[in-house]
């Protein structure tokens, strides 16, 4: 009998609901300490993202953002839509990195069957700047999932056909990862995972899932991701790491009882996907159920205390991985270990907190868990439906809904917090939402509150934005709201230095730009090195690869220029040797491990760990012996590396020199003030004729001309940020000059 079709796409959604609903965590008992860190956030006022409707019941909900790595001014996002019909995929984009943003639902239907979308969208950028979203879609008894190619968010592809399934099998809440590389054996592949169940005792099968090795025109046959046993999995979540391996965490509910306490596992595939791990428990044991069973004691709820409406929960966990360490995993969930008993509205349980815990031997031991949310322990106010990213120096983010900021507990609001060692410490919580939410606005079908299973939050550089679910603008409304937090200092993500922004990728055909190409989709700009000016070349060619950025205006003496208001570089500024690490490193394209600490004053986790540990290794910088005044010795007499000095002129020529590998004669002697056998002169002369530095007539004060009228180098004086982009746009981007 053929079904129909609108009763077909109820009941998918009632699952798709029912699954996003269903666990707890792991067991964390240290309290996260709240961090004073230079990278702090301030955000700004709430931003609307989907278009306003007058459809009261319209909905948008379960977010997921990506940045392009080509062009960080480029967000895109990938969300659920109701209201214009029963649900469907929608995506937006911004161009001025989150500020404002367009977008529409996927109203065409796709392939020959005439598939509709149905949500579960997820969205990912790989290396080259080419931006994948996948989706669920229906047609008559059938279910799919597809995926479409983006350049900049607002022009797609034609979809193309991940998996199918007729009425004895069905796919759910996806996951979708790309791998991040720009080069090398399986560099962008996608990988797509899902709970699977089928119509054969015991119905519920793990999580599965399939590959793509060409941008996603082709896929694998299923791979079964869980172990046999571990059945009953729901809320998958997948990250690849910087070596190609996969990730996937799950929640397991044993017996597929609500009522027993979840576990959160791990595993993970070095093969691309062709064979697993085998599960490991997340943070050891399993983690404390929040909430209780709803009134037909099959969902996890948290009780809306005055009005004794349900609010859906679960134990979905977020992760998210090292981008140096491909050991490195982190991974947040609900739990319920820290706080007091819940027993409102028939509803038995426990309040919600944050848990939080890492592994740094690809899941085989972890960390301690540790309680995000810094609110008095205990005190029944929840957090929940915690997500986590990393940005490109490492940095954590977190965010989740949090009812704290509510007398009686029952509004929501977003908070956020991060981390720049690892996830030892974090920042104190910040609330990002100006207006709390009401989560009754936000009833299902089932009169249960539905505040989504899913929500995201990105870095990109200088900046971070988060996503929630809104409900200011009325009654039994959901809609998709951002904030755009400016980063004090920014953040330098770890570029891939040989490619470039071109524009022009697909999703068959993604080049490799060799960076001695104009960057030509990059329109980055800084107030104060304006086109034209001395070291605007050099200075736009890094911002547009991503190794360098400025600083957000409005600061005293950098004003907002309208109506750009682009940030300000400080080319004057001296360079400090912290700083220098960072972009030498970049530039020359080192991501190695870091491995162990090399220098007393630089800490595993701190900003510039990673660079000067590549560039240590390489003897490319060297520290200085402790025992100095300042700079006692510790148990193994490491040297002090002083990642807060300045640097000046000669030891950047060395160290540019040095990482470039440059290693000719020195040649005849081109500056009066750097003479033969000298510290720097054989890598000053080797950049010098190159042409890729240059030094100050003779004849001012205290610089005579002498024989041959040499010009001065001042290898003793600061470098500044201006004089290092030229030395360093010259030493490894000769050609790249826009």
């Amino acid at each position: 009998m053929k079904r129909n079709p609108f009763l077909v796409a109820l009941s998918l959604c009632l699952l798709l609901a029912a699954a996003a609903s269903i666990l707890s965590l792991k067991q964390p008992s240290a309290q996260a300490q709240p961090l004073s860190m230079p990278g702090s956030v301030t955000f700004g006022p709430d931003i609307l993202v989907n278009p306003t409707s007058t459809i009261e019941t319209v909905r948008q909900k379960n977010f997921s953002l990506a940045v392009n790595p080509t062009n960080p001014d480029n967000v895109v996002a990938a969300y659920d839509s109701s209201g214009t019909v029963f649900l469907e995929t929608a995506y937006s984009a911004s161009t001025d990195g989150g500020q404002t943003w367009a977008g529409a639902p996927f109203t065409a239907t796709w392939g020959v069957d005439n598939y509709q979308s149905f949500g579960d969208a997820r969205m990912v950028f790989d290396a080259h700047g080419t931006g994948y979203l996948s989706s669920y879609a229906i047609a008559g008894n059938l279910s799919s999932y597809w995926v479409l190619s983006t350049t900049n968010g607002l022009s797609w592809s034609d979809p193309h056909l991940i998996a199918v399934s007729d009425s004895s099998e069905y796919r759910s809440g996806s996951t979708l990862a790309v791998d991040p590389r720009a080069s090398g054996a399986n560099a962008g592949n996608l990988y797509m995972f899902w709970l699977y169940t089928n119509n054969m005792k015991p119905f519920w099968l793990g999580i599965w899932g399939r590959q793509s090795g060409d941008g996603g025109l082709n896929w694998s046959t299923d791979v079964h991701i869980s172990d046999p046993e571990h059945l009953y999995t729901y809320g998958p979540d997948s990250a690849v790491a910087s070596d190609g391996t996969v990730y996937v965490a799950f929640e397991f509910r044993p017996d597929n009882n609500i009522a027993n306490d979840p576990e959160i596992y791990l595993t993970r595939s070095t093969d691309s996907g062709a064979t697993w791990s085998g599960d490991r428990l997340v943070s050891g044991a399993p983690i404390t159920r929040i909430g209780g069973p709803d009134y037909k004691l099959r969902e996890l709820v948290l009780a809306v205390s005055s009005s004794c409406f349900y609010l859906r929960i679960n134990h979905f966990p977020s992760i998210a991985v090292s981008p140096t360490d491909p050991n490195t995993v982190y991974v947040a969930w609900n739990d319920g270990r820290w706080e007091q008993t819940l027993d409102e509205c028939s509803t038995t349980g426990k309040h919600s907190d944050v848990a939080f815990s890492r592994t740094t031997d690809g899941g085989l031991t972890w960390s301690a868990p540790q309680r995000l949310n810094d609110d008095p322990q205990g005190n029944g106010r929840d957090q929940f439906t915690p997500t986590l990213t990393v940005a490109a120096d490492g940095t954590i983010g977190a965010t989740w809904f949090d009812r704290r900021y509510d007398p009686n507990g029952e509004l929501y609001d977003l908070v956020f917090s991060q981390s720049t060692d690892g996830g030892i410490t974090w920042s104190a919580n910040q609330r990002v939402s100006d207006i709390s939410s009401n989560p009754d606005n936000l009833q299902d079908l089932k009169f249960i509150d539905d505040v989504g299973y899913r929500k995201s939050v990105v870095y990109g550089p200088g900046y971070v934005i988060p996503t929630w679910i809104d409900t200011r603008l009325g009654t039994r409304k959901g809609d998709f709201f951002v904030d755009r937090g400016i980063i004090s200092g920014g953040i330098t993500p770890t570029a891939t230095p040989t490619t470039i922004p071109t524009g022009t990728s697909t999703a068959t055909a993604q080049p490799t730009v060799t960076a001695t190409t104009t960057p030509g989709a990059c329109n980055t700009q800084f107030t104060d090195v304006p086109v034209g000016s001395t070291f605007y070349p050099f200075v736009h060619c890094l911002a547009c690869l991503n190794i360098i950025s400025g600083y957000p205006c409005g600061g005293p003496g950098e004003p907002c220029v309208q109506p750009a208001s682009d940030p300000y570089f400080r080319p004057n500024n001296n360079v400090t040797r912290g700083q220098l690490a960072k972009i030498v490193s970049n530039s020359a394209g080192f991501n190695d491990p870091p491995g162990a600490q090399t220098f007393e004053d630089v800490q595993p986790g701190s900003t510039f760990y990673t660079f000067t540990q590549r560039l240590g290794i390489r003897n490319v910088m060297s520290g200085y012996p402790c025992g100095g005044p300042g700079e006692p010795c510790g148990s193994g007499n490491l040297p002090y590396f002083r990642p807060n000095a300045n640097a000046t002129r000669g030891q950047i020529s060395k160290i540019v020199a040095q990482a470039a590998g440059l290693t000719d004669p020195p040649g005849a002697q081109i500056f009066e003030d750097v003479l033969p056998g000298s510290t720097f002169y054989d890598y000053i002369q080797r950049l010098a004729s190159r042409g890729y530095m240059n030094g100050y007539p003779c004849g001012g004060p205290g610089e005579p001309c002498g024989v041959g009228n040499k010009p001065y180098f001042r290898p003793a004086n600061n470098a500044t940020r201006g004089q290092v982009s030229k030395i360093v746009g010259n030493a490894f981007f000769p050609d790249c000059n826009p």
